[in-house]
């Protein structure tokens, strides 16, 4: 896969699969915009993207909040003016049986 001159845009950057991913589209030369609630673990992961090259811009937002993704968007679209792809890896892991989960929980 070749992404150069593109940008992609990764929620749940911050650790798994959202990480993982983040670091294969740097290695096909993506330029990355990274959003995920912990800000902290982001700059880690800005850190590996720039080391493979790759610029990258970090935002930290919550995909259950409206206007934060807005605001996600409206900061990839002024940083490079196109979004290319976009993966959604974010996610919340209730730790408990699925049987458990109520429909509220499903919704947030």
């Amino acid at each position: 896969m070749q992404l150069a001159g593109q940008t992609v845009l990764i929620t749940g950057a911050s650790r798994g699969l959202g990480r993982a991913i983040a670091l294969g589209m740097a290695r096909a030369g993506g330029n990355l915009v990274l959003a995920a609630r912990d800000g902290e673990m982001l700059n880690v992961v800005a850190r590996e993207v720039e080391a493979l090259g790759r610029e990258v811009l970090i935002v930290r937002c919550d995909v259950r909040a409206p206007d934060d993704v807005a605001a996600l968007v409206r900061r990839a679209l002024d940083e490079w003016g196109q979004i290319d792809t976009v993966v959604n890896s974010a996610g919340v892991g209730l730790r408990r049986p699925f049987v458990e989960t109520t429909a509220a929980e499903w919704d947030d």
